[in-house]
């Protein structure tokens, strides 16, 4: 009688396991890949973490993200899950979704009032703190080279802008000096007129960038004077080369990446209809000395 009931027991068990989906599995089609990324379900991922720093970046060093985000923002706007395609290089992956609504109440600045809530802005991205940020001080004797890596997929969920005047910045090398306010990208990669553009070369357009893994490595060496240098590679292939010079001008660069989008896309007015949501992903960020250290 006990032997019947562990058997019993035992067939619940497998039968329960049987009917509950594992996100976490490898898809097995492109159909089984457009359900995990493209479901409309308010949540339809397993969520394994909120914290960004449990995934280890190298010397990008820790992470935060800016506070001021309502609780309904927060459900959304980040989460670390199991990587839904199938084919990403790390088994976590994190995912970014932005909506119309996902500003940000926190100042711009010690010495600014003004936050992205009232100037338009709508983003999720990981900082780093100061720490890591490569500060003009550190370049008086020598120069700094650093390398640069991740990987982004653009799924059929992430929206791609109408015309010049929409855009999502999706990795910056922000510069600017202690305790302003209005600093700027001195590289980057953005999504604007339905391209992704890195470093203002073209890596993709409608036809060829959505639902496949794109690897994106800068080389960089962080110079105050004409002695610095901007390399960047697409899976691997050298396709835009700044050589000789000042890649720093300024008290300091900090990265940051995520989907970010700003009113400064342009001086005129926003057209087109903004999406309900997009949804862009990242794998394997990493920032080293040597490149040997960023796989």
């Amino acid at each position: 009688m006990i032997k019947k009931f562990i058997l019993l027991t035992l067939l619940i068990f497998v039968s329960a396991c049987a009917s509950t989906t594992d996100y976490g599995s490898s898809p097995k089609s492109k159909e089984e890949i457009k359900d995990n990324l493209n479901n409309n379900s308010e949540i339809n991922y397993k969520i394994i973490s909120k914290n960004p720093n449990k995934i280890k970046r190298g010397l990008f060093g820790k992470s935060y993200i800016k506070k001021g985000y309502n609780k309904k923002s927060l459900k959304h706007i980040y989460n670390i899950i199991e990587d839904p395609t199938g084919s990403a290089p790390t088994n976590l992956v994190e995912r970014f979704e932005l909506r119309p609504e996902d500003c940000s109440k926190q100042r711009h600045g010690n010495k600014s009032n003004e936050n992205d809530c009232i100037t338009g802005r709508t983003r999720i991205e990981i900082y780093q703190t100061d720490k890591k940020h490569i500060r003009k001080s550190q370049l008086k004797k020598k120069d700094l080279e650093y390398w640069y890596q991740w990987y982004i997929y653009f799924s059929d969920e992430f929206h791609l802008s109408e015309n010049a005047n929409q855009g999502s910045y999706l990795g910056q090398f922000l510069t600017g000096d202690w305790g302003e306010s209005g600093q700027g990208p001195s590289f980057f990669c953005s999504e604007s007129n339905g391209k992704f553009n890195c470093l203002g070369a073209e890596i993709g357009d409608k036809k060829n960038l959505k639902n496949k893994w794109h690897k994106i490595t800068y080389n960089i060496r962080w110079s105050t004077k004409n002695t610095g240098f901007v390399k960047l590679f697409h899976n691997d292939k050298l396709i835009r080369e700044l050589t000789d010079i000042t890649t720093l001008n300024r008290d300091r660069v900090m990265l940051k990446y995520g989907i970010y989008r700003s009113p400064v896309f342009s001086s005129g007015p926003v057209e087109g209809n903004l999406p309900d949501k997009t949804v862009v992903y990242y794998s394997g960020f990493k920032v080293a000395k040597d490149k040997k250290d960023l796989d």
